[in-house]
């Protein structure tokens, strides 16, 4: 996935770049109406192509990365939510235990992943790959 950024400060054989985020826009004729197309985050990368501050660059992060993630944070919590349905229902008849299962074993799994992500020192691979003048 490509990305257009900002160089915003270079710090030793670093740069902090300001993305905006596309993601959640992309598709969406409201041009900001709903406040996600104006965020903009910051992020660290090696400094690969001597950018200086306010060059504006494309970075890229591996496709596989980022359907990995989308995966994990999207995919997981769902099926893990029809799995436990599926088990509560041949453990109990009452429907409120079943819907209280599917619902609460998202938000386990959420903060879980959560836990694991902060604890763990990977973080994506985001490399600049071209600098524009």
């Amino acid at each position: 996935m490509k990305q257009t950024a900002i160089v915003k400060e270079v710090v030793g054989d670093s740069a902090i770049l300001l993305v905006k985020r596309q993601t959640m826009c992309d598709g969406c004729h409201k041009e900001s109406g709903c406040g996600g197309c104006s965020q903009v985050i910051e992020v660290t990368v090696k400094n690969t192509l001597s950018a200086k501050v306010g060059d504006s660059v494309t970075i890229e992060t591996p496709g596989a990365t980022v359907i990995g993630v989308a995966a994990l944070v999207f995919l997981l919590p769902l099926l893990l939510a029809f799995a436990a349905y599926g088990i509560s229902t041949l453990l109990t008849d009452n429907t409120l235990y079943r819907t209280l299962a599917a619902l609460i074993t998202p938000a386990l799994a959420y903060a879980v992943i959560a836990f694991t992500v902060r604890k763990s020192k990977k973080t994506l691979t985001v490399e600049m790959v071209d600098i524009h003048s």
